[in-house]
């Protein structure tokens, strides 16, 4: 170590090579690179060969090492009722950033916070007992998302119909004169039904008048020419150029040159280069990207559909500020993904006692979302780990999904107006209208008391 307390290149060295020694050292420390905290307990039930004497051994090694940190158990007269938590310190984030080889360096923790300590419990608890190790899932790692998203798809739009217009430009003559050659064979085409038409009704009264006449051989003939040339042009002519026409690009919507949307121009004013044209400018724009980090989330691929984002989030914290500022984020990445990928989110709170205090204040929050502008209209589920903790067996996380929430929150469209719903997960349709009603019912019952 250094003299101000830095973490010495030499010392992370020689710790690294004594875990490379000791492979089993190692790959326990790479469960903490994401999920930071572990208890006794969490970290043997995913080491199924090893039994609990062993588990603590390797943690207690790597505490020796410096590369965790250790909370011993605590509780009432000693008691231990709050098991022994152990977290990475800073000298196994960089040890680990290191042997991962990471771009970025792995953060560790601060021991400090209780609060933080809880979410990050529950995050192994969740990863552990939920089997979100599996593959397709990640752990507090980001999603990225273009920030610029409002001037990229404006953008592409316009650079399209530029390039369909000069095209347009080039092959409108040819389009024209095809069109043109059409439409004056379906002309010659009509033309020639109506005079074979009036033709046979002459032959006809020709017959009538004076039989069969030298008069009437003329007409007979001249109807045999003209049949011939209707079959000329519907057998070969026209459908030529019918085909034709068809094999030329069809013109473009707009048949003049396309402008710089309102959407685009104050950007444009602003980012400009001397002598830099809005079509350079807009095919120079890139993605502006931002990121947020859920706690776990996996993107599933459905083939014909967009793509399903699926977020979990674990919430320790009941503070009002944290709860807008978190859904606001989720907003803000929802409608820059845009319509390529359907975003879902469920929360997880850290116990009965937080969902009782914080879940009013997300209601609150998401209903008042409704009322802003750029309305973000999605489902929210809720449950708590006292919850999970009591569903028998080992889950999967399509099961936390499907079976574990308790509460969801939906945006509905009532009276014109967009309303926030709160009720149980997996309400049936039914019961749904019935409570609605029944609330509809109850709020005009007191509207007529108070105006009575």
């Amino acid at each position: 170590m250094t003299g101000r307390g830095r973490t010495s290149h030499k010392t992370i060295q020689e710790t690294l090579a004594h875990l490379r020694s000791q492979p089993c050292l190692l790959n326990d420390l790479i469960l903490f690179e994401r999920l930071k905290r572990w208890t006794v307990d969490a970290f043997w039930r995913i080491h199924p060969p090893d039994d609990r004497t062993t588990t603590f051994r390797h943690l207690e090694q790597l505490v020796e090492l410096g590369c965790l940190g250790k909370h011993a158990a605590a509780g009432k007269e000693g008691g231990g009722s709050r098991p022994a938590v152990y977290y990475l310190s800073a000298l196994g984030a960089r040890v680990l950033t290191h042997a991962l080889e990471r771009a970025q360096p792995v953060t560790y923790v601060r021991p400090d916070s209780r609060t933080q300590e809880a979410h990050d419990l529950a995050l192994t608890e969740l990863a552990v007992d939920w089997w979100l190790f599996d593959p397709a899932w990640q752990v507090q790692t980001p999603v990225s998302y273009p920030r610029n998203y409002a001037l990229l798809e404006p953008a592409r739009k316009y650079l399209d119909e530029l390039a369909a217009w000069r095209e347009w430009q080039e092959i409108g003559p040819q389009w024209q004169a095809a069109q043109k050659e059409v439409e004056t064979l379906r002309s010659r085409l009509q033309s020639l039904s109506w005079t074979i038409g009036d033709i046979e009704g002459q032959w006809k009264r020709c017959i009538e008048r004076e039989g069969h006449s030298r008069a009437s051989a003329e007409l007979r003939e001249e109807i045999a020419e003209l049949r011939a040339q209707q079959e000329q042009l519907e057998r070969f002519r026209l459908p030529e150029a019918e085909a034709k026409l068809q094999a030329l690009p069809k013109p473009p919507s707009v048949h003049s040159e396309p402008a710089l949307p309102w959407t685009l121009q104050s950007a444009y004013e602003t980012q400009v280069r001397p002598g830099q044209s809005p079509e350079g400018w807009a095919a120079a724009l890139q993605p502006d990207l931002a990121q947020f980090i859920p706690d776990f989330h996996a993107r599933f691929q459905r083939p014909g559909r967009s793509d399903w984002l699926v977020c979990i989030e674990v919430e320790a914290r009941t503070e009002r500020r944290h709860i807008a500022d978190k859904y606001r984020r989720y907003a803000i990445a929802d409608r820059a993904l845009g319509q390529q990928v359907l975003l879902s989110l469920y929360v997880v709170f850290t116990s009965r006692q937080v969902a009782r205090q914080a879940l009013p204040k997300h209601r609150s929050v998401l209903n008042g979302m409704l009322r802003e502008p750029g309305l973000w209209v999605y489902t929210v589920s809720f449950t708590d780990l006292d919850h999970l903790r009591t569903l028998e067996g080992e889950g999967t996380a399509a099961e936390l999904l499907q079976k574990g929430m308790q509460q969801t929150w939906e945006a509905l469209l009532e009276d014109g107006k967009w309303k926030g719903d709160l009720h149980k997960a997996y309400e049936q349709e039914w019961e749904k209208r019935e409570r609605r009603r029944r609330e509809r019912d109850r709020r005009a019952y007191w509207a007529a008391r108070r105006r009575g």
